[in-house]
C-alpha cells in the first residue's frame, strides 16, 4: 500500500515537470524581438523613437508601449509606467 502511494507521487511529480517545461517553452515563443526605445526624450517629451532589438536594452532605458498593441514590447519584470498626453505608455 505504501509503495503504491510512493509510485503515485512520483508519477504526479513527473507529470507536473513535463507540463511546466511545455509551459515555459510556450512563454519563450511569445517573447518580443524588438522594442521602441526613446532617444533624447523624457517623461513629458518622447523625443525620437527607434526600434531596437530587445537584447540591446539595458537598465534605465525608456521604451514606449503603444495602445492597442497585442504583442508585448516590455522586456523586464519590474516596470514603472507613466502616461503622457498621447496615451502612450512611457516606461
Amino acid at each position: 500500500m505504501l509503495i503504491a502511494f510512493v509510485l503515485l507521487g512520483r508519477n504526479l511529480e513527473q507529470r507536473a515537470k513535463i507540463k511546466a517545461a511545455s509551459d515555459m517553452t510556450g512563454l519563450l515563443s511569445v517573447l518580443p524581438t524588438k522594442a521602441r526605445l526613446v532617444v533624447n526624450g523624457d517623461a513629458t517629451d518622447l523625443g525620437s523613437i527607434v526600434e531596437v532589438p530587445c537584447s540591446s536594452l539595458s537598465v534605465g532605458d525608456q521604451i514606449v508601449v503603444l495602445p492597442g498593441v497585442s504583442k508585448g514590447s516590455i522586456c523586464c519584470s519590474c516596470i514603472t509606467c507613466s502616461f503622457n498626453i498621447n496615451n502612450n505608455c512611457l516606461i
